[in-house]
């Protein structure tokens, strides 16, 4: 396969790692100000706050529910007409129904009407969110022969990063969320656009033209990856569910349980920043041990240890002992997230890989980071850190498996 220039592959690498960060910076933000603002703006004086708290969690959780979907209209788009052509795209959607977010009006003023248009615009922001990883990873591998593993960490940065630039956000206005988390919203919306824009000049992947110039584009590449390659999904979804899930239960109570043991708002995020930096700073290691080692096996190793860190991980959040260690081992425990991307998208060919590898990441994210505030949250309100860590064994014995059966990538 023909490899583009060094800068220009950088720049690829550059622009997939925006569209991450902007998926996990509203997969942070979105999952605290469902706990800590939206259950105060979204409901009604003296409505019962936990069953707020559920609802506005249900609100998150829609955009899970559309993403597989999005993954397959835009991974349709990008088999067919080009990984470019569905990385702009998407990026529109999502930068306009953000942004929209941002400027919505509130419960005092349109009562539960607000509710469900914010469920609307989660669904438009699900579905154009849903067609970015799949491309962002099958452009970035595509146009890299070499050290695969390590290229990759462009894309799989963007979850720590992402984090990273919310929690920035959040210390910098945390004294008055409330009045303040329409710019949250609105600045992840503008760099979106501002991103669509720019993706309109980065260079297509050599992989695709080449299928292009030898007229072997699939006829309807959605159908053929459900056909031939069903069972691929179903692994591959199954490999990210420790790090999905484990992400998003830190993402949505890591806070709230710390400021029920008494830490200011604005030390519990700064602890949080400070894992994220820990994680960024091992991720590049992490992942180039893939590209010398079995991937296959180092993943497992990494997932089992992840099971393992997060027994202690949690002990300390729950008993408000050593929480920054704390955190610390809930990010590590994540380590199998540095090599999912080159797994997940190498075990789908080119003409799918669009289509394969964001479906499958789209399904697993869905069962397990959009569940799993669901199902822990009957927990946490109780104190019980056992009950969410059974949640976290489970996803991570489905993690295990599922990479122990994704026999044919070395």
């Amino acid at each position: 396969m023909e490899e583009l220039k060094y800068i220009d592959r950088l720049r690829v690498g550059f622009f997939t790692l925006t569209g991450t960060t902007i998926e996990y910076y509203d997969f942070f933000l979105y999952a605290l100000l469902s706990v800590l603002v939206f259950p105060k703006v979204f409901f009604p004086p003296g409505y019962n706050q936990f069953l707020a708290i559920l609802v506005s969690l249900s609100t998150y959780f829609i955009t899970f529910v559309a993403r597989p979907l999005g993954a397959m209209i835009f991974g349709n788009i990008g088999d067919k007409k080009g990984r470019r052509e569905g990385l702009v795209l998407n990026m529109l959607l999502v930068g306009v129904a953000y942004i929209i977010i941002g400027f919505l009006p509130t419960y005092a003023t349109l009562g539960f009407i607000s509710i469900l248009l914010l469920l609307i615009l989660r669904l438009t922001f699900g579905l154009g969110l849903g067609g970015e990883y799949g491309g962002a990873i099958a452009i970035l591998l595509e146009c890299n022969n070499r050290k695969r593993a390590t290229w990759s960490c462009f894309v799989q940065a963007g979850a720590a990063l992402g984090e990273l630039l919310a929690l920035a956000g959040l210390l910098l206005l945390y004294k008055d969320l409330i009045e303040t988390w329409r710019i949250l919203i609105i600045v992840g919306g503008v760099v979106a656009l501002i991103n669509f824009l720019i993706r309109r000049s980065i260079s297509e992947s050599p992989a695709f033209l080449k299928l292009l110039s030898d007229n072997k584009i699939a006829k309807i590449p959605v159908i053929t990856t459900f056909k031939h390659y069903y069972k691929k999904i179903l692994i591959s979804s199954g490999m990210v569910s420790l790090a999905a899930g484990l992400t998003t239960i830190v993402a949505t109570f890591g806070l709230p349980i710390m400021r029920s043991e008494g830490i200011p708002l604005n030390v519990g995020i700064t602890y949080l920043i400070i894992g994220d930096a820990v994680w960024l700073t091992i991720l590049v290691p992490l992942a180039f041990l893939g590209d010398l080692l079995n991937m296959r096996r180092l993943m497992i190793v990494y997932i089992v240890a992840g099971g393992i860190l997060t027994f202690p991980g949690l002990i300390f959040l729950f008993n408000g002992r050593l929480l920054l260690i704390s955190i610390i081992l809930l990010k590590v425990s994540t380590a199998s997230w540095s090599l999912y991307g080159v797994l997940n998208a190498l075990n789908f060919p080119t003409p799918i890989r669009y289509t394969g590898s964001g479906l499958s990441y789209q399904l697993g994210a869905m069962y397990a980071g959009g569940l799993s505030p669901l199902l822990a949250s009957f927990f946490v309100v109780r104190g019980e850190f056992l009950g969410v860590y059974f949640i976290v064994l489970m996803y991570s014995i489905i993690s295990a498996i599922s990479t122990f059966l994704n026999r044919n990538i070395l």
